[in-house]
């Protein structure tokens, strides 16, 4: 007896090859899709954690920057106080400087003053008639330049050395006045005026206490 194929087998195996294929496509179609899905959450990922890294650097980078910021401006700020601090130190030595050279030339100039009236005075008797130009100028040059060091000391000068001073100006001033006021043969004349010259000493001695109490020093040394 010949067997025949069957049909029905057959072609249901041709169904089932073709569904089978049809599966194969489709089932290998999937899996490319989660690749690319896959691929793109990658590339996200990547992207996103690149920008987090960013803005985390640059949160970083500017903390740092406002850090070193604030260290410069302390910095700078310690050294301008320190250089601040030096300019006073040395104003305050050019101050003093200053304040010691007016005084001594202050007490320079009315030693000066008293002893050029002085030693033109006779020492006994009438002096001349009529005084010597050149001794008139002499005289009247150092009155001249005891006022400009008088004006000068006075920036430096306290309430109780100005005051101080000023006697010795106004004893200073009558001292000129009377020698510039004419002969020196009135021997009363020349009697007052040498009591002026001594008095004038004695305020010069006061002024000298007064600037050294002013500075600080001893004024018995």
């Amino acid at each position: 007896m010949e067997l025949l194929p069957d049909k029905s087998l057959g072609m249901g195996s041709d169904d089932q090859v073709a569904r089978m294929s049809d599966h194969g496509r489709v089932g290998s179609s999937a899996p490319s899709w989660m690749v690319l899905v896959a691929a793109a959450l990658a590339v996200i990922g990547t992207l996103a954690a690149a920008v987090v890294t960013q803005v985390l650097s640059g949160r970083r980078e500017s903390r740092q920057w406002k850090r070193q910021q604030r260290q410069e401006l302390a910095r700078w700020e310690r050294e301008r106080a320190e250089r601040q601090e030096q300019w006073d130190r040395e104003d305050h030595a050019r101050w003093q400087q200053e304040r010691l050279t007016s005084y001594s030339e202050l007490i320079q100039q009315l030693d000066r003053f008293r002893t050029a009236i002085s030693i033109r005075l006779p020492v006994d008797g009438p002096g001349p008639k009529r005084l010597d130009a050149e001794w008139r100028g002499e005289v009247a040059q150092l009155f001249n330049h005891l006022g400009l060091v008088r004006a000068k000391a006075r920036l430096f000068t306290s309430t109780e050395t100005d005051r101080i001073c000023g006697d010795a100006f106004v004893r200073a001033t009558v001292c000129w006045n009377a020698f510039n006021g004419g002969s020196l043969q009135n021997e009363e004349r020349i009697r007052i005026l040498r009591s002026n010259l001594w008095d004038l000493g004695a305020r010069s001695a006061d002024l000298l206490r007064a600037i050294r109490r002013e500075l600080g020093l001893d004024v018995d040394a």
